[in-house]
């Protein structure tokens, strides 16, 4: 092998990982921000008030689920005819601002979750979806990690 073969492969090889380089960094760009929510703080579930027993059951899974993992308990869970509080974890259609805030990122159908202005938001198209975004969230989010501070990644799935 040449010296100038060497040198051309080298090259190329510099090239092609800095071109890896910037596609990761293009693909963590697009993702949303991360949130951060303190459990601690006296967080409350608000519900979409059409939620049928089946779904409120889910709900209060999802709750029994945040309770063990950060070792806080959650205060009563609430529909979302409820007056707004400012530690809340918003699931389905709530009419507040943060939840129709993080729906407009959903193209078609599909399900959304973040951190809006401190709440946290759950939110589907309908509510499969937004059942979808419950089991979710949990399996990939809900791990116990710094306390009772839970750090959220914005994710939106779309058709």
């Amino acid at each position: 092998m040449t010296k100038t073969t060497r040198i051309l492969r080298s090259s190329l090889s510099l090239l092609l990982c800095l071109c890896l380089l910037c596609s990761v960094a293009l693909l963590f760009t697009s993702c949303g921000g991360t949130g951060k929510v303190d459990l601690s703080a006296g967080y409350r579930v608000v519900y979409e008030k059409g939620f049928n027993a089946t779904l409120v059951a889910c709900v209060k899974d999802f709750e029994q689920q945040v309770n063990g993992t950060f070792g806080v308990t959650l205060d009563k869970s609430a529909t979302s005819d409820s007056e707004a509080v400012a530690s809340e974890i918003l699931v389905g259609e709530t009419g507040r601002p943060e939840t129709e805030a993080l729906k407009k990122k959903i193209k078609g159908d599909g399900y959304a979750y973040g951190v809006q202005k401190g709440k946290l938001v759950i939110v589907g198209t309908s509510k499969l979806y937004t059942l979808m975004a419950l089991e979710d969230f949990a399996a990939t989010q809900l791990t116990a990690g710094n306390g009772t501070t839970l750090e959220v990644r914005e994710t939106v799935c779309s058709e």
